[in-house]
């Protein structure tokens, strides 16, 4: 989800050199801007990023009072801007060839035409642009638009050349924020922590580079400060709510993240993760029946969220709710028929339940999925004993221990094979 926003966001902004900006983001920003078309440009611009469009336009309908000739494309451009966030892509065309015929913008066209391509999901043809505008010199957001379709392609490697060739042409956070993404797309989670702090360094006002840089950090109090950030600069936002409920519950705040996650729900009500994480940070409290209430509500909007009816169940089970367990389960199979969890979980229930038939059957499936599954042969090897198959018994301990070693004790695991004999 967290992609999907930054494409969206990435698709409504261009690159500029940033201006430093103190503490209050865009309050302060505006306040300086005075009657500067380029600084009422950039405002503009961050407006769009926070989905702050009405003010985005007012900020850019007084950039175009004040506006001197050579400024209007710019302002124009941010205009189409707020047309391409808002799906009116025919009037954002208009715009782009406008700035072209009538401003003799060239460039700037190119890059207006390539974000709208690109927001209709045409990379090759937004590619086409943006390399338009790099031959016209407009080496900064030619090269991040290059990215950014690559990025969607993902086309990795491609892509961060492209965010680098960017940056040396003197780029801003809108190509850092790129390149972080691409980074991390890659596995490199060094890298792209140390392109979004780059993003935020370069403008503090950015509601994008505080959210993924918080997100990334996932927990602490650096994590959290960045995530407040994003909210106050773009205030309702469901995911920034989910990241800081996550990284409140990962730091074991399930208060702070119970209200957190409560936010989300209430600024975007069918968001499934929101609900989800939700039930998480009830569990976490001990507050059972309301945290099946949001894991049921989660599933109910998010049908393949794993991880949620596993929750469920566990949470089902240990109310005593056996059938409501089974239950959960089985649909958990439905959706995720080649997660191992999902069969590992079953089976651990089922030997629970003393359901021996049942549950040797989902245990070998989760092995036959994940082979050195030691704690579904360490089961096996339960069940085998009970059954006094010795021999079975001793062989299933013997292929834990040479198994992945995952939440078991190795040496309760060699206790449990000594004692698999005939009682004397």
């Amino acid at each position: 989800m967290y992609r999907i926003i930054l494409s969206l966001s990435l698709s409504l902004l261009f690159n500029a050199i940033a201006t430093p900006v103190a503490a209050g983001p865009l309050e302060e920003l505006a306040s300086s801007a005075g009657k500067d078309p380029d600084k009422l440009v950039k405002l503009g611009d961050l407006y769009v990023e926070a989905m702050k469009l009405k003010k985005a336009k007012a900020t850019y309908k007084k950039a175009l009072l004040a506006a001197r000739q050579q400024n209007l494309a710019e302002v124009k451009f941010g205009l189409a801007r707020i047309d391409i966030a808002k799906g009116k892509f025919r009037t954002a065309k208009r715009t782009c060839r406008l700035i072209e015929h009538k401003q003799k913008k060239p460039a700037v066209s190119a890059v207006c035409s390539g974000w709208l391509w690109l927001s209709q999901d045409r990379s090759a043809r937004a590619m086409d642009d943006f390399n338009k505008a790099i031959a016209l010199k407009d080496l900064a957001r030619g090269h991040t638009g290059v990215g950014e379709a690559y990025r969607r392609r993902t086309e990795y490697q491609e892509a961060e050349k492209a965010y680098r060739a960017a940056l040396d042409g003197g780029a801003g956070h809108v190509a850092w924020l790129g390149l972080a993404m691409a980074l991390e797309s890659n596995n490199d989670k060094a890298g792209a922590l140390k392109a979004l702090k780059a993003a935020v360094e370069a403008e503090p006002a950015s509601c994008l580079a505080h959210y993924h840089y918080g997100r990334l950090l996932k927990n602490g109090d650096e994590a959290i400060a960045h995530l407040d950030t994003a909210i106050a600069i773009r205030p309702d936002w469901a995911e920034a709510y989910v990241a800081l409920g996550n990284a409140h519950l990962s730091g074991g705040k399930g208060e702070e993240a119970s209200t957190a996650f409560q936010r989300a729900v209430k600024a975007e009500p069918t968001h499934g993760i929101a609900h989800w994480g939700l039930g998480r940070a009830l569990h976490q409290l001990g507050r059972r029946d309301e945290a099946k209430v949001a894991l049921g509500k989660a599933i109910e909007l998010a049908p393949d969220l794993t991880e949620g009816y596993l929750l469920l169940a566990k949470i089902q089970q240990a109310s005593g709710d056996f059938d409501g367990t089974l239950e959960t389960l089985e649909k958990a199979r439905a959706v995720a028929g080649q997660k191992v969890e999902v069969y590992l979980v079953s089976g651990l229930v089922y030997f629970s339940l003393g359901r021996h038939t049942s549950a040797r059957s989902h245990l070998n499936k989760a092995i036959s999925l994940k082979p050195k599954l030691s704690k579904a042969y360490a089961i096996l090897g339960d069940i085998a004993c009970e059954r006094r198959l010795y021999d079975a018994g001793r062989g299933y301990y013997d292929s834990a221990l040479k198994g992945d070693l995952v939440d078991v004790n190795k040496n309760d695991i060699i206790r449990r094979k000594a004692e698999c004999k005939p009682k004397r």
